[in-house]
């Protein structure tokens, strides 16, 4: 099943209803959210819904093997594996917010989705609609047998109801004024009566110009009321926890606020009892949109500053490279070599799985970080070879940059013919030869064998 429609109209309090419905079954429930800032990661989503189960399957095996293997090889593993799960229990599989899924994880959806025939597995995917063409999110919907549910606005009656609920003696032209406002989206609704009651206004006709002033962003002003009469510690544990994205234990959001642990379980209770935090265990917005209206209150340069702590955080707290890069990706530049090292280690994993494209955003942040003069060859190759690799134009250009920073010799002749190879592929045989010529030419007596290869 395929849950579509725009942000707040519902998808997660379905998924929230297919869980509770599992929860009186013999069935493993296996539940992840896709997250923006992971995008980037191959098999990220994955690895957040099975965990451990899997780990070997999206893990690098050895360089060549790994390459070799690709994102094909690992999704059909991953399929088995789930396969072999599903022998021991029926699984339920639930993927909320799949918009923001990286590509290998929406490959191995969609290769699940049409294999489930015979197989005690039930797929439940939750997303925004998209309308950017084909891709792996949009196929799902085309799969026989998938049923695609499109949860509608509120009517002006069913928003009439909700409205009662909250407010009884509220009369027809503020029901009204509530419904056209946040046009019959469930979560803004609610948000916009949090904010009139925040206000104190009566839900009467007189309020209506109010209601139409709050106006159909409702989720913004109403976390920015609810938060205006907190301590600042709940403001500040607020944003730190909307930067680091979903499932930041309390001690590193703690650390990114700057308060002490103890203040921040206390300022959580605080936003969770304020309807901004779940009542769980762990951290957690009560629902992506609540966190995307406090980042957009950041300025651009704080928003960025704070990607640029929160990366540090989670350097000096041990957390692996791949949920740093995320936020490296969103700083600013600053000539630091650890942020270049964890960069080209989440670049070469990425290859390692087979995918060099999600290599590329990495590689090139690193080289605008910039790296130390000694490393930039290295990155610009690294770079170079990934752009080739993932069929992108730039990365022949790239390539004739390596062979020109590269020392005179024998490493500049090996990086013309890489760059030779490129020329070859993209079909400019022209260039090519004369590349080689000119390689050939530098070289001259040097390194016999190198020779012998650039003249074949």
């Amino acid at each position: 099943m395929l849950v579509l429609g725009p942000g707040g109209v519902g998808k997660t309090s379905l998924l929230d209803l297919a869980l509770d419905a599992a929860a009186d079954t013999d069935v493993r429930v296996l539940r992840a959210r896709g997250v923006a800032l992971e995008r980037e990661m191959p098999f990220g989503l994955v690895r957040a819904l099975l965990g451990r189960a899997v780990r070997g399957e999206v893990s690098a095996t050895g360089d060549d093997e790994a390459a070799a293997v690709g994102i094909a090889s690992a999704v059909n593993g991953l399929y088995w594996r789930l396969v072999d799960l599903a022998e021991e229990q029926p699984v339920v599989v639930l993927v909320d917010d799949a918009h923001h899924a990286d590509d290998a994880s929406l490959r191995f959806l969609h290769f699940l989705a049409r294999r489930l025939e015979g197989v005690a597995v039930s797929l439940v995917v939750a997303a925004r609609e998209q309308r950017r063409g084909p891709g792996a999110l949009s196929a799902l919907a085309q799969i026989d047998g998938a049923v695609v549910l499109r949860p509608g606005r509120l009517s002006r009656e069913a928003a009439a109801r909700i409205v009662l609920a909250r407010q009884p003696r509220a009369d027809d032209e503020f029901v009204s004024a509530c419904h056209a406002a946040t046009g019959g989206n469930p979560l803004f609704l609610d948000e916009l009566l949090k904010a009139v009651g925040a206000e104190g206004l009566s839900p009467t006709r007189d309020a209506v110009g109010r209601v139409r002033a709050i106006g159909p962003a409702p989720v913004s002003r109403s976390v920015a009321l609810t938060l205006a009469d907190l301590p600042q510690a709940a403001t500040d544990l607020a944003r730190a926890l909307a930067i680091l994205g979903e499932s930041a234990p309390w001690p590193l959001a703690a650390a990114l606020s700057g308060v002490p642990i103890d203040t921040a379980l206390e300022m959580g209770a605080r936003l969770a009892d304020a309807g901004i935090l779940g009542a769980g265990d762990e951290p957690g917005f009560v629902h992506p949109i609540v966190r995307a209206a406090i980042v957009a209150e950041l300025l651009p340069a704080e928003r960025a500053l704070a990607h640029r702590r929160a990366a540090r955080v989670l350097r000096e707290a041990g957390v692996e490279s791949s949920r740093i890069a995320g936020h490296l990706l969103e700083a600013p530049p600053d000539a630091d070599t650890d942020v270049v090292a964890v960069l080209r280690d989440v670049a070469r994993l990425a290859v390692e799985r087979g995918s060099p494209a999600s290599a590329v955003p990495f590689l090139r942040r690193a080289l605008a970080e910039p790296p130390p003069p000694a490393e930039r060859p290295a990155v610009l190759q690294e770079l170079a070879r990934s752009e080739s690799a993932a069929g992108l134009p730039e990365g022949v250009a790239r390539l004739a940059e390596v062979e020109s920073v590269m020392p005179l010799g024998a490493p500049r002749a090996r990086a013309a013919l890489e760059h030779a190879s490129a020329l070859y592929a993209a079909g400019r045989f022209a260039d090519c030869l004369a590349v080689l010529d000119a390689a050939q030419e530098a070289l001259g007596d040097a390194e016999p064998a190198l020779a012998r290869e650039l003249e074949a």
